[in-house]
């Protein structure tokens, strides 16, 4: 337990290096970097690997923290991507809405547009859609999840039903601006 112990002492020890290089590498700011040093540490404690055949301790901290920042970037811009693809449907397919967009009316209308036009779409699809874009899961694990073949299956799915989806709010649209 000691020699755990010093170990995780003797990784911390190369916590500035690796996190200095985390922020010029990938430009992120200094609690992302610490944050992800942080969890690259406890993911190698999880792992329970033999750290004694490692020759460069210093350059496979970088590694697996380089790795750990890529699963949290992919993550964090997955999420903004979603909700930039939203607005710009507003924006480019419900014109006469977009007048007010200060108003607590305007964001109330489009969120009630998109709850009604998402309680009816298929429960599969609605929970597709809520896997990937409420619980950031990937389509692997979206496949694991609902019993698809492969993660293609998954991906052709959740496009399937984003179009169900756009369809619905425009079709919706029509209806309540008539």
């Amino acid at each position: 337990m000691n020699s755990k112990n010093d170990f995780l002492l003797s990784l911390y020890s190369h916590r500035d290096f690796c996190v200095n290089y985390l922020i010029k590498k990938t430009k992120c700011d200094l609690d992302i970097a610490e944050n992800v040093f942080i969890d690259s540490i406890l993911d190698l404690q999880e792992k329970n690997m033999d750290f004694n055949d490692i020759k460069n301790l210093r350059s496979y901290l970088l590694v697996t923290n380089l790795n750990h920042w890529k699963r949290v970037y992919t993550k964090v811009k997955k999420q903004n991507e979603s909700k930039a693809q939203i607005e710009m449907y507003f924006y480019h397919y419900l014109p006469h809405l977009n007048k007010e967009e200060n108003d607590d009316d305007f964001l109330e209308q489009k969120q009630q547009v998109i709850n009604k036009a998402f309680q009816q779409l298929t429960d599969k699809c609605r929970s597709i859609l809520s896997s990937f874009y409420l619980e950031n899961k990937t389509m692997s694990e979206i496949a694991e999840t609902h019993d698809f073949n492969t993660s293609s299956v998954a991906t052709t799915l959740k496009y399937r039903c984003i179009n169900r989806l756009k369809k619905i709010v425009f079709d919706l649209d029509k209806l309540i601006n008539k």
